[in-house]
Parts: C-alpha cells; structure tokens; sequence
C-alpha cells in the first residue's frame, strides 16, 4: 500500500543526500608544537635527517642515502661495518670496520631471504649481494669469498629435523630465520677449491606470524639466481663421520658421500 508519509521522508532524505558535499581531508604529520613536517606520506622518514648540516664523515653521508653495508662470517654471523673511504670510481679504499653483529630477529628474517646479486652499479666490487628494503639498500659481502658473487651470504649452521633440514640461525641469541629451511639433498652438494661444501638454498616457502605457510613470491630474476648456501663446519662434520661417511678415491681423487646406504659424488662448482 502506498503511503504518502514514508515517500515525503525518502524525498526529505534524498534531497538531503543530494545537498550535502563530502569533502576529503589529507592527514598532516606535525611535529609536538603543531608544525608541519617537511615530508610527508611514504617520504615522511626524510624528517629524521638533517640534509642542512655539513658531513661529518663518508658513513654520515653514506646514513643519508640510506646505504648501509654488512658481511657474513663463516659461522652465519652477520655483521654491520662502516666504510671510511671511496675512490673516485665509488671502490671501497681499505678495509671496512665492524660495528657490531646483527641479532635483531625482524632484521634477521628479512636479510636473509631477500639477499640477491647486487645489480645496482654500486659498490659491486666489495660488496656483490644487495637487499632492498623499502628505501635501504643493504649491502653485503662474506669473509670466506668477498667479491664472489656466486655464493650467497648464506650459512647453514644446523642440520635439524632428524638430519633432514639444513637450517640457518642466530649464533649467540639462537633465532632461526625459518625461511631459509632447506630440505638436505646430498646429491645436491657441491665443493670449491677450497674444500668448502656447499648447499643450495632451496626455499620456497614462507611462514606468517601464525604458522600458516604461505608460498613465496619474486620476481623472475631473483627466481632465475641458484643461491647457494656454505655449510658450517660442525654440519660438515656431521654429514661427513658422525652420521654419514667420506671417501677419497686416491688415484682419481673424488670424493664420495656415503649418506643413508647410498653413495653421492662430491662435484665441485
């Protein structure tokens, strides 16, 4: 049935809605007294920096572009240096100094993972692996093989789940960085001239905050890129007496693994 009150209100309402102009309002970030920020939205980090004063040295500047530098010890610990000097081509002149070792875990989970070649035309000659992170950009090389591009600054320090997984984590604090868990293949390994052994890092896989295991998503170019992951020397050890055997052929001088009662050439890069 048609009544005439609830049409004049739909009208009233209509008419109303029509009358009203919705205005969008931009949030400003001020600093405590009400002023302003000179940057804003994704750039409001910049706020942090003062680009007014003079350097004081090469890692000030360097902390203003956001150019931060790392390298990776043979047990996996990751440490922070700082550079004093570049030549005119960008080259690092001298050896970088140790600020300390990384143990941040948030830190931790996303270095690793996200390491790749460094493709950025800077620093490539000290430092051949890069991580992007939002508007950071570390730079990263490893004690073993500085310049070596090939071999990703990455350790596996612990051969867990009953020998099965190659795992990474924190020496000193013991975080694992769970991203990097490999499923260990000895048909897989491979040893340089050094005798290093070497894995590669297989992962594929990601885990949330609440365990659920989600798949990993890069670009093509990273998926391109085999990483390949140095093995510490205690699971060395372990692969090669306490729970598998080694042997030397002594006239052609191969290597063989004997894991599990099967037997795995040792080929070399």
């Amino acid at each position: 049935m048609f009544c005439i009150r609830n049409h004049l209100r739909r009208s009233a309402a209509l008419t109303r809605s029509a009358t009203t102009t919705t205005t969008t309002t931009t949030r400003v970030e001020t600093w405590p007294d009400g002023t302003p920020k000179k940057f804003q939205g994704k750039e409001s980090w910049k706020n942090w920096i003062n680009y007014d004063t003079k350097h004081d040295n090469l890692t000030d500047e360097l902390n203003r572009l956001r150019h931060f530098f790392w390298e990776v010890d043979t047990r996996g610990k990751l440490w922070r240096l700082e550079i004093d000097e570049l030549d005119g081509d960008g080259h690092v002149v001298g050896a970088p100094r140790r600020c300390g070792q990384m143990r941040e875990p948030k830190i931790l989970d996303f270095f690793f993972p996200h390491v790749y070649m460094n493709d950025t035309q800077l620093y490539q000659r000290n430092f051949p692996f890069v991580v992007r992170r939002a508007h950071e950009m570390y730079f990263c090389r490893t004690t073993w093989d500085p310049t070596n591009s090939k071999i990703s600054p990455i350790v596996f320090n612990n051969l867990a789940e009953n020998h099965t997984t190659l795992r990474h984590s924190c020496p000193g604090t013991g975080h694992v960085v769970r991203r990097l868990d490999t499923t260990f293949d000895p048909s897989l390994l491979r040893t340089d001239v050094e005798g290093r052994l070497f894995h590669p890092v297989a992962t594929v896989e990601k885990v949330s905050k609440t365990g659920v295991v989600k798949q990993r998503k890069n670009n093509e170019e990273q998926q391109q890129q085999q990483r390949w992951g140095l093995l510490e020397s205690a699971v060395v050890q372990t692969i090669a007496s306490d729970h598998g055997e080694m042997e030397m052929d002594e006239e052609t001088m191969d290597t063989t693994l004997l894991w599990n009662g099967t037997k795995y050439p040792l080929l070399s890069f």
